[in-house]
């Protein structure tokens, strides 16, 4: 029979009933798929394992090991890559744009810019995709696998399951790039506290954007202490992080609203307890770094005069929240001088 172009025999159980929920996305995806140099890996160039025998499954497994290996080597932790899938059911479908973070898969977007669902069956990480193949040397008959140059991932695969022939997977990988995010993720989903969202610009005095402006972030947890063991220890904070603002200086950092200071510090002649705060340090090339205190304009400790008069002369930024889909979010700008 004519071999499909593609694939991983781990598609074999999962793809069936797969569909993907489509909606709008912006035209950034459609520009990618444009502007991407479809250089591929072909079929020609892999190579071939019958999985006949245990030395043969021992050879794939010592590819499978020294290209990986390779990969982590220089991966990059957030990228961007075309994905093709297919399987015996339901097919061959088509190219995917697939956004990675943190190694993680965080969305796909269609041809067309529309997004696509996660599934298990035909989106992956490259790091899912060597998963999946090394389950699978103990499972398929026959495995053609190539490798980008470049990159070391899993280019181009075929796997035909036993016992054949019709149980053949398909998979395709191209054109990976890096990107850098614009998105801070501070706080995971099992932090405790009110999940907070701060979108932020970064501009000059005249309000002109300011690209690439790198922001760490850090903060104390809902019960006012940076570390459970330093309670103070501000250097070393557990809720920590670098984010790097994009073309247009925004970025965006997903955390928890802070909790203050559990002690008091002498303050203005007499003991007073901290504002809750977000610690925001920015550096931008060619400008001195800028060190802001993010508080919060419903906290009842801004309306010590003390407290006011030192927003108001070190032009602290002030974020007001509302009610989101997921606790609290802010809008804020950010001035370098």
């Amino acid at each position: 029979m004519t071999r499909p172009r593609v694939v991983l025999a781990f598609l074999l159980v999962a793809c069936q009933g797969a569909a993907s929920v489509r909606k709008q996305a912006d035209v950034g995806p459609v520009a990618f798929f444009r502007d991407t140099t479809l250089v591929a890996v072909s079929s020609a160039e892999a190579r071939t394992f019958t999985l006949k025998t245990q030395s043969a499954r021992d050879s794939l497994r010592a590819v499978l090991h020294r290209e990986r290996e390779l990969w982590r080597a220089g991966a990059p932790p957030d990228y961007r890559f075309l994905l093709r899938v297919g399987c015996f059911c339901p097919g061959p479908r088509g190219w995917l744009l697939m956004e990675v973070r943190s190694g993680q898969p965080l969305r796909a977007w269609d041809p067309a810019g529309h997004a696509a669902s996660l599934a298990d069956w035909n989106t992956f990480s490259i790091e899912g995709l060597f998963d999946n193949l090394e389950r699978s040397v103990d499972r398929d008959g026959v495995v053609q696998i190539a490798f980008d140059p470049r990159w070391h991932f899993p280019a181009y695969v075929y796997t035909a399951a036993l016992p054949g022939p019709d149980m053949w997977g398909i998979f395709e990988a191209r054109a990976l790039r890096p990107t850098v995010s614009s998105t801070l993720d501070l706080a995971g989903p099992d932090e405790p506290g009110t999940p907070l969202t701060v979108s932020a610009v970064v501009r000059d005095s005249r309000g002109r954007p300011i690209a690439g402006a790198v922001v760490h972030v850090y903060q104390t947890d809902v019960t006012g202490r940076y570390t459970a063991a330093q309670p103070m220890d501000e250097p070393h904070a557990r809720l920590n992080g670098r984010v790097t603002a994009d073309a247009a200086g925004r970025f965006e950092i997903r955390t928890i609203r802070p909790g203050g200071y559990p002690r008091t510090v002498r303050a203005g002649g007499r003991d007073r307890h901290i504002p809750a705060h977000i610690h925001l340090d920015v550096r931008a090339p060619g400008r001195p770094e800028r060190r802001f205190q993010l508080v919060f304009a419903d906290d009842s400790l801004l309306s010590d005069p003390y407290w006011a008069n030192w927003v108001r002369t070190l032009r602290q930024p002030v974020l007001t929240v509302r009610p989101a889909d997921r606790g609290v979010a802010g809008t804020l700008i950010l001035t370098l001088d």
